[in-house]
């Protein structure tokens, strides 16, 4: 890199124009800077070597000694560890610090922040770290160059690009701090944004159940319905239709009743009016007046009252949980966050100050000008300069009244408005273009009403339909799907996977205020045409999508009508058919009568009962199924269940009822029986696998109802295993297991118990209210979470995995 340079007889040359420009300039803007004089001497600084030469004095310049290089960066022996970017130094320390929880208590023993670290900051650019130290040698280099009588100059380059990069990246620093802090922190803010979270739901969740209350308290005041005040109303006409006051005291009235009881009012009241005699008038409606002042009173302090209410059941919709948390711990991370962002926005409240009085520094916008032409490399550049130059800035209110007054600027032609002639490229071509359409955006700025395709379309074909503008950005979103080179700056490998520009300026833009906070206005569909062309979208894509929203709109049919026709035949009597009827009802009764039929019918209707609630279960159960092994094979358990009973159901009437052949009946109880004994089999390892989850919860009554529930699963295999075998021919091996079920203590069959109905229906409610006593699933996370009282330190992949699962269950 060239340390300086000379000029050979300074005496001899004319003027000599120096900039400086960390891109290179385009012909067009060398050929301008050439031939315009005043654009010239705004842009560039003018040294005159041969005046310098006899008298080494001006304007912005000095004489290069050893203690003149001194004040410059690159030479000032100085560290530059945590002062140059992408150095392994002070910008990679720790910010912060967490309370070690082998000490809780301690007073010393909290969460803090670096605060020498937060208010450091280095430069976005490095400089020559070669020099350091060497004003000396590099000023006697110069010397020595120089002729007799002429002294080394030093000129100061005018670089106004990168003071507003530096000034942008000085107040990015303290930003960046908090992005450093997330990461450290990642576990506890995610933790306690989860609770957060989790708070909202509970208190919401409380809210609409005393809303719905109030509601169902609300409905159906009987002095209000529809016929009891379209027959109050007629009455009163009729009555009063000769007294023109006195009729419209009555229909006020009736207005007023009519409003009570929407409002809920209490009917006392509106009993109270009814009964107010009409006359005299003058006395009626100060009683009217009277009335109403106390209903006002008495519907603000219920409405006072359902507040107090609201905070009540919120408040106690939370505290189950909150008890299950370390919140002192919490507590001090809150607060030591809190103290974090407001240290970091009063930081870059002062630092970005000075960034936007660079912004519309007269020097900044005349260096923006050397991108001013249709080259498209000039466009890009611009761009470039300009998103690096305002990112941010939305983050202080000043900054965000900056983007407001350049958006409602509404042009691209005025060279200070940053915004607009950003996305112009600052190309004439396209600023003209542009500028036309945003000269009746600015014409209808204060219309807020929605506008027809017709006027949008007229308004594209007056500006040209954007054809450069399209063409510019087609083209450069082809350019910006290519790699970065290898040299390309950290920022813009930042900048590189966003729309900078965008997240900079885009919630301002469209901001609903800014369109008088409705759709589809004139201005809004401007804005969404230029930025949706802007983001590479095909122009026939963007009307036909502002069309869409535009004639359709929001707008849908409620319902459609139908016509239900039912209609009634009679058919011939099938004799064959009646005898063979006739004969099934004969068997069902003779066998129903019997008291093997009795027991047989009384199985299924149990049975019966017993499929509707697996019905209910297994319907829930598809409802949740999330595609794991486990919901899976719930599901698959539950209806293999479902199919055993009812083969269970038919299997007496198959037997009884009609005579089936002995194979099909085999096919029924097999195929039941196999059904049975995979459904067991499957809910026993799932018991097993919750079993073991309900240890590590601490919920010990559910240990023990899945202790009991395995096994009477365990149990119900080996049952069906046994039925399975008998119905296959092994007879042997079923008469086995049926004595090791029919095993007795006491006369007591104690192992068959576990597969009767009613221990099945015990099982049921022994589930219920253990849940009752029992933490939910909910509380069981929020104790075992990162700020529980029994933290599991889980990953928080895994442990926002759990919560989710939680939040399905309990909400």
């Amino acid at each position: 890199m060239v340390e300086f340079f000379c000029i050979g007889s300074p005496e001899k040359c004319g003027d000599v124009w120096l900039a400086y420009s960390q891109f290179k300039w385009s012909n067009t803007t060398l050929d301008r800077y050439k031939n315009d004089q005043s654009a010239r001497s705004q842009r560039m600084q003018k040294i005159q070597p041969a005046v310098w030469a006899k008298n080494p004095t001006g304007k912005g310049v000095t004489i290069a000694t050893a203690d003149s290089l001194k004040a410059v960066l690159d030479y000032q022996d100085i560290a530059f560890s945590g002062l140059m970017p992408d150095q392994q130094s002070e910008a990679k320390h720790t910010l912060s610090s967490a309370p070690n929880l082998t000490q809780t208590g301690s007073p010393t023993n909290k969460y803090s922040v670096n605060q020498t670290l937060l208010n450091s900051w280095s430069t976005l650019y490095p400089w020559s770290v070669g020099r350091r130290g060497k004003h000396s040698v590099t000023a006697e280099k110069m010397k020595s160059r120089c002729g007799e009588g002429c002294s080394p100059m030093l000129i100061p380059l005018w670089d106004a690009v990168g003071i507003a990069h530096e000034l942008n990246g000085w107040g990015m620093d303290v930003l960046g701090r908090q992005a450093q802090f997330a990461l450290e922190r990642d576990l506890d803010l995610k933790t306690h944004r989860d609770l957060e979270l989790i708070q909202a739901l509970l208190s919401d969740a409380a809210q609409n159940k005393l809303d719905r209350l109030r509601t169902r308290m609300g409905e159906g005041k009987f002095y209000a319905n529809p016929e009891t005040s379209a027959f109050r109303r007629t009455a009163l006409r009729r009555r009063y239709q000769d007294q023109p006051e006195l009729l419209q005291q009555a229909m006020s009235d009736c207005d007023l009743l009519e409003q009570w009881g929407a409002e809920n009012v209490d009917e006392d009241y509106a009993n109270e009016l009814i009964r107010m005699p009409m006359e005299p008038l003058a006395q009626h409606r100060q009683q009217v007046a009277r009335l109403k002042q106390q209903v006002q009173q008495e519907m603000a302090a219920r409405e006072s009252g359902y507040q107090k209410a609201g905070d009540r059941q919120r408040a106690k919709s939370w505290e189950p949980y909150a008890a299950l948390l370390d919140t002192a711990r919490r507590e001090d991370f809150v607060e030591c966050y809190q103290q974090l962002c407001t240290d970091i926005a009063t930081i870059y409240e002062q630092r970005s100050g000075s960034l936007l009085n660079w912004l519309i520094a007269p020097l900044f916008i005349t260096t923006l000008e050397d991108f001013h032409s249709e080259e498209f490399n000039d466009g890009i550049n611009y761009q470039s300069i300009v998103t690096k130059a305002i990112c941010g800035i939305g983050n202080t209110p000043r900054g965000q009244a900056l983007i407001e007054s350049w958006r409602d600027g509404l042009s691209a032609a005025d060279c200070t408005n940053l915004l607009w002639r950003a996305v112009a490229a600052n190309d004439p071509a396209i600023i003209n273009e542009l500028d036309l359409l945003l000269q009746q955006a600015k014409s209808k700025k204060d219309d807020h009403s929605p506008i027809i395709p017709t006027t949008l379309a007229l308004a594209l074909s007056q500006a040209g339909n954007l054809k450069k503008y399209t063409s510019f950005y087609q083209k450069a979103s082809k350019e910006l799907a290519k790699a970065l080179p290898d040299d390309a700056h950290w920022v813009d490998r930042q900048l590189y996977q966003m729309d900078g520009f965008m997240s900079s300026v885009g919630d301002r833009i469209f901001n609903l205020k800014n369109f008088g906070g409705k759709l589809d206005s004139f201005n809004e569909m401007v804005f969404k045409m230029i930025f949706s062309l802007r983001a590479g979208v095909p122009p026939e894509h963007v009307t036909n999508l502002l069309n869409a929203q535009l004639t359709e709109g929001a707008a849908y049919r409620a319902s459609l009508l139908q016509e239900i026709k039912a209609s009634k035949g009679f058919m011939e009597v099938n004799q064959e058919k009646m005898a063979k009827y006739q004969k099934i009802t004969k068997t069902w009764n003779d066998f129903s009568g019997k008291e093997e039929g009795s027991a047989a019918i009384k199985n299924s209707r149990i049975g019966l009962v017993m499929l509707f609630f697996n019905a209910l279960d297994f319907g829930y159960l598809y409802s949740q199924t999330k595609g794991d092994i486990k919901s899976q094979a719930t599901l698959l358990a539950s209806g293999m269940t479902m199919v055993y009973q009812v083969s269970d159901i038919v299997l007496p009437a198959l037997e009884k009822g009609e005579s089936a052949g002995a194979r099909t009946i085999g096919l029924v109880k097999g195929l039941g029986a196999f059904m049975g004994g995979a459904a067991s089999a499957i809910s026993t390892i799932i018991d097993l696998n919750q079993f073991n989850k309900e240890i590590e919860k601490n919920r010990f009554g559910f240990v023990c109802f899945y202790t009991l529930k395995m096994g009477a699963d365990g149990l119900g295999t080996v049952k069906y295993v046994g039925m399975f075998l008998g119905a296959v021919g092994l007879t042997g091996s079923a008469e086995n297991i049926t004595k090791l079920l029919a095993f007795r203590i006491l006369g007591v069959r104690v192992l068959a118990i576990f597969l009767t109905w009613e221990f099945s229906a015990i099982l049921i409610f022994l589930q219920v209210i253990i849940s009752w006593f029992s933490d939910n699933e909910l509380q069981v996370w929020c104790r075992q979470c990162y700020f529980g009282s029994e933290p599991l330190y889980l990953g928080y992949s895994e442990q926002a995995e759990r919560l989710n699962t939680a939040i399905k269950e309990i909400l």
